[in-house]
């Protein structure tokens, strides 16, 4: 239960960065 929450958190995590990243269009080109 655990593994799979931090998995889902984990997935949502990285979303955030990559939508920041596109606002910003510096990071992770």
């Amino acid at each position: 239960m655990l593994i799979k929450s931090t998995k889902i958190i984990d997935k949502q995590i990285k979303k955030l960065i990559i939508v920041d990243a596109r606002k910003l269009g510096h990071r992770n080109v």
